[in-house]
């Protein structure tokens, strides 16, 4: 299925390129044909493409890294990412952009520019288990070994829990009015 998700992106990215290098050809063939001299033409309206070329800086950009995406596969539909610290499942990749829906069912375009400029951290190419941690504040005075063994025991239990590598809960921070712990837990199920 991922195989089929690359070509798809692949074939989706030479149609698009393709068809833009047909219409230029179609357009200029077109203006010579009616007897308009096409490099009189561009020759005065250079300051003109000057000027979209500075007003479409950051879609050319976009574009240029929605091909190397799909070209590379860095990243395909499907893979579960990390960008600034949030997680995602990728739902489509477009030339311009990419779809994102967090843990949140919350869908996030993000320009693909940012996918190849910024770090981003692509889960699904890790290994089977990955590690979540999860702070959890409880009030002063709590009995912290209690606490220790609720989270502990929630992470052995939970059915989607690696439990080949056991959790660690850690008191990680006193903060300004409780007690931070953090649950540390390997899953399977990275999304």
């Amino acid at each position: 299925k991922a195989g089929e998700q690359y070509d798809e992106g692949r074939r989706y990215t030479i149609l698009q390129i393709s068809k833009y290098i047909i219409y230029t050809v179609v357009i200029v063939i077109a203006l010579e044909t009616i007897g308009v001299k096409v490099t009189a033409l561009l020759a005065a309206s250079t300051a003109l493409f000057v000027g979209l070329g500075l007003g479409l800086q950051d879609a050319f950009k976009d574009l240029s890294a929605g091909v190397i995406i799909l070209m590379e596969r860095s990243l395909s539909v499907g893979d579960i990412i990390q960008l600034e610290n949030q997680i995602g499942k990728v739902e489509t990749v477009g030339l311009r952009t990419t779809a994102v829906k967090t843990r949140d069912d919350i869908l996030i375009i993000v320009p693909n520019s940012k996918l190849t400029s910024e770090k981003v951290i692509n889960l699904t190419h890790s290994e089977e288990t990955t590690r979540f941690a999860i702070n959890v504040s409880v009030a002063f005075g709590s009995d912290t070994a209690q606490v220790s063994d609720i989270l502990y025991n929630i992470a052995l239990e939970h059915p989607q829990a690696d439990n080949k590598q056991k959790p660690l809960v850690l008191l990680k921070d006193f903060g300004d009015s409780a007690l931070v712990f953090e649950l540390n837990f390997y899953t399977r199920d990275l999304f």
